[in-house]
């Protein structure tokens, strides 16, 4: 083991660790990595190299062994050097294989095309997926990018030819859109605020625990059951309201400072009322 860095694991080798003319004795690694983290470290530290962009895709991890193998190989048949028997596979689990139920009829719904079911499977066969027994599709390794049937429609596509799929306009269901009652109650209420002359405020749902000491609540008040807020923005914001007379009095005050004599606000607002420690507020 080494007792000190020796590289930037994905990225790039650390200068004590690279092969110069007195180099007799070379190690080969092979390895595979998180590719979101590799493109993480490259990008804070701005280092960009062949090996980042690789993994940053995205590259099969059953193949760290027959390439690490291929390399020996290399060594010998080029006369480079001798190699040493023995290998030590550091690795986690395999992972469980990606299986996705195969579709045809959704597929071709999908493309807009009607394709033969075996046609399909040949496909399929001959870019290495394989069927199992319960008629799934098992996603090869090296294959990250295929994780749902429209994938799976892409892969059909691509070697059927998108040249062969006849265009046309979308078809389905037309459908009138409406609003539910609560909707429309909402609309109407806010409508008869503004027909009276009131403006409409939209203030935050994050009040101080002050607030219901200057709306003069008793301390045995339901409003001053209040849910916290674990990681407020700041001592002003550290609790949800459970009314908006606060939020809205606060937007009168402001209104007045500014010498504002005349002030008719109104807010649809919502409110959160604490239920249990392990289940969200009703809103």
């Amino acid at each position: 083991y080494a007792s000190h860095p020796v590289g930037l694991a994905g990225i790039m080798g650390g200068e004590n660790s690279e092969i110069s003319e007195d180099t007799t004795t070379v190690i080969f690694e092979s390895a595979g990595f998180l590719g979101s983290s590799i493109r993480t470290t490259a990008r804070d530290l701005g280092i960009r190299t062949e090996s980042s962009g690789r993994f940053e895709k995205g590259l099969d991890p059953e193949n760290a062994l027959p390439a690490l193998n291929r390399a020996c190989e290399l060594v010998t048949l080029l006369g480079a050097g001798e190699i040493v028997n023995g290998v030590i596979d550091v690795r986690t689990p395999k992972a469980d294989d990606v299986k996705l139920h195969f579709t045809p009829d959704a597929i071709n719904q999908f493309l807009g095309t009607s394709i033969a079911v075996e046609e399909m499977k040949e496909t399929l066969k001959k870019l290495h997926f394989v069927f199992d027994t319960d008629g799934k599709v098992i996603v090869p390794t090296w294959r990250s990018d295929v994780r749902t049937m429209n994938d799976l429609a892409e892969e059909v596509a691509r070697i059927y030819g998108y040249n062969r799929i006849v265009s046309s306009l979308f078809a389905g269901d037309v459908f009138v859109g409406k609003r539910t009652p609560m909707q429309q109650f909402r609309l109407e209420l806010s409508s008869l605020c503004h027909a009276a002359g009131m403006y409409e405020i939209l203030t935050y749902s994050f009040i101080s625990p002050k607030t219901f000491d200057m709306l003069r609540l008793p301390a045995s008040a339901s409003e001053r059951k209040a849910v916290v807020i674990s990681n407020p923005l700041g001592e002003n914001t550290g609790i949800m309201r459970t009314t908006a007379i606060g939020s809205i009095l606060e937007a009168v005050a402001h209104n007045r400072s500014f010498r504002n004599p005349v002030v008719k606000l109104f807010e649809l607002a919502t409110v959160y009322l604490p239920t249990s420690p392990d289940n969200l507020p009703v809103e």
